[in-house]
């Protein structure tokens, strides 16, 4: 440093004097270069109350500091970016606390460093906000180079959720790219397999370390761990792909997700094309009573998503194609509403997108046997509480359950019964609640009419099954204990029915190892039962192959259902799932 600059420099901070001494350099300050940028860090003794913190900067040749910035107490990182290329550059910090008092870093001797010139490789540098975002941009350049004529963006944005990976394929990845999606997983599982990938981001150091705030050992900890998030990540989108894409194949052509009722008293209908080529839309239809609404007129070119406005006093909306019933949307819920793929009728604040299932929640509603005939009411709730989390049940927004749970580790099941008005007005509205800011917010609803009704969620929270025998209280897992869970595969096998799906008849086949009472049934995705092949019968061991027909029936998914039982032991019961095309 020149005479006359600390000679600057003195009388600078002199003139500090009337507030409080100078203390020689408690400050320790580091400075990281970067691409026409530096990040300057620093520490001071908690002994220091900060109050106003400066920096002081100097190019190579000049006489004296200038103030840079200045910044609040919370501050120990400040980034100066835009310097010039292969200039010097000199710093230090001051900090004055609450009374005067003045610590800076070492002025005399002060850190300093050269600017870095900028290259290609920042291009990027506006879109990176995280570590993260560094491994999408080398993901997309090494697959762009392995097969440029792919597109990559909506399996990058895949990568960029934190949702159920089990949910994602199905939710948030377009329908009509899932099919070929197989072929960007062969390119892509490669290049996030190589440890190199992690290299190849470790090397981009100078391009963004500084602008993500991070001191060289911070940025080497958050590669690392940015990379172990990003396998994990991957592999579960991985093995979760062929799964999504086996249900796809399973889904209705056509379905109803969800309706919107608008502040205005309009109500829209959510429909989506699953299988297009499947679907004709000239006898496609939806039907309220003895009007409706043609949905051509609605469709718009090349979009699977189809909205449809209905009338005000559509108090309900069913899909029909020609003569056959698809699917029912009901507007007796005062609520935007979406219908999953796995039948639940949740609240929505977007009832145009797909959703696979319901919300987690620490409770859910597990089981329901409604009979019509004595007006009985019984229900299944299941979970780990957890405090300050409230649960209930409504009948058209009369509480009937406010449930008293302790918090525990372990599943828990709490049920109850009740009897409904003996005169209901149909349908009857039931909706399961949690207790949010002192308000009930719907989790899921049922609509119950005069079908008798007993369905549970199997395995415990999934999806809504048929269900023969009430297991109020109690897991409603088939297997209940380990030796039954080893006779499944031991004394009899279901085999998915083929053709699947199918547009007149299909095989239902299983093998009988061993004797044993045999009930076979199918079952519509309400669970009601279409057809018995064989009831509680006694069946010798040997292969059986049934045909079912879909003629007369409605197109959508229905399920057939073996139960057997040898000697003792509990009944052992296997659903699969198949798929009616007309």
């Amino acid at each position: 440093m020149g005479l006359l600059s600390h000679f600057a420099l003195t009388l600078l901070l002199a003139t500090e004097t009337e507030k409080g001494k100078v203390r020689p350099f408690p400050v320790d300050l580091s400075l990281y270069e970067g691409r026409q940028s530096f990040l300057l860090e620093w520490h001071y003794p908690d002994s220091i109350l900060a109050n106003t913190i400066r920096i002081y900067v100097k190019k190579s040749g000049d006489d004296k500091f200038e103030l840079r910035s200045e910044l609040g107490p919370e501050s120990n990182k400040f980034l100066d970016i835009g310097c010039e290329p292969l200039t010097r550059y000199f710093y230090f910090v001051e900090i004055e606390d609450p009374f005067g008092q003045l610590f800076t870093s070492d002025h005399e001797m002060p850190v300093f460093g050269t600017c870095r010139s900028m290259d290609d490789s920042t291009r990027f540098v506006q879109e990176v906000e995280n570590v993260a975002d560094i491994y999408l941009i080398k993901i997309m350049e090494q697959a762009t180079e392995l097969n440029p004529y792919q597109g990559y963006d909506n399996m990058i944005k895949l990568l960029q959720l934190t949702t159920n990976p089990d949910k994602t394929w199905l939710e948030n990845y377009p329908m009509q790219d899932l099919r070929n999606a197989g072929n960007l997983i062969s390119i892509i599982d490669p290049i996030i397999q190589d440890e190199h990938l992690m290299e190849a981001v470790q090397e981009t150091e100078f391009d963004f370390r500084n602008g993500l705030m991070l001191n060289p050992q911070e940025w080497e900890s958050t590669v690392e761990q940015n990379y172990v998030f990003l396998m994990d990540r991957w592999n579960k989108l991985y093995d979760s792909y062929e799964p999504a894409l086996a249900r796809f194949e399973e889904i209705a052509p056509i379905r109803i997700i969800g309706g919107q009722l608008q502040a205005d008293g309009q109500k829209d209908i959510f429909i989506h094309l699953f299988h297009p080529d499947r679907v004709n839309l000239n006898e496609t239809y939806l039907l309220s009573g003895d009007e409706y609404v043609d949905l051509r007129s609605f469709q718009v070119e090349d979009d699977l998503l189809i909205s449809v406005r209905v009338p005000e006093d559509w108090d309900h909306a069913t899909l029909m194609m020609g003569d056959i019933f698809i699917h029912e949307f009901p507007f007796w819920v005062d609520s935007s509403m979406s219908l999953t793929l796995d039948e639940d009728m949740v609240p929505s604040l977007d009832p145009s997108l797909i959703k696979v299932s319901r919300d987690e929640s620490s409770l859910w509603f597990n089981e329901l046997v409604w009979n019509p005939a004595t007006f009985e009411l019984h229900m299944e709730v299941a979970g780990q509480p957890q405090y300050d989390y409230y649960y209930s049940f409504k009948i058209d927004n009369q509480m009937i359950w406010e449930l008293e749970t302790m918090p525990g580790f372990e599943i828990q099941f709490f049920d109850s019964s009740f009897i409904v008005d003996s005169m209901p007005t149909y349908p009857i509205v039931l909706s399961f609640n949690r207790q949010i800011e002192n308000d009930w917010m719907p989790l899921d609803f049922i609509i119950l009419d005069t079908v008798p009704v007993s369905i549970h969620r199997q395995p415990d929270g999934n999806s809504w099954h048929n269900t023969e025998t009430a297991t109020l209280g109690m897991t409603n897992d088939d297997t209940p204990n380990e030796m039954d869970a080893e006779l499944i595969p031991e004394f009899f096998v279901l085999y998915q029915n083929y053709p699947n799906p199918f547009n007149a008849q299909t095989r239902i086949s299983f093998d009988l190892l061993e004797d044993a009472n045999i009930s076979l049934f199918v079952t519509d995705a309400t669970g009601r039962v279409q057809d018995i092949f064989s009831d509680q019968e006694f069946t010798t061991a040997g292969i059986y192959n049934y045909e079912w027909s879909g003629e007369g029936r409605s197109t959508g998914i229905y399920f057939f259902t073996i139960q057997a039982q040898i000697e003792n032991f509990q009944p052992v019961t296997l659903s699969r799932k198949m798929v009616y095309l007309k």
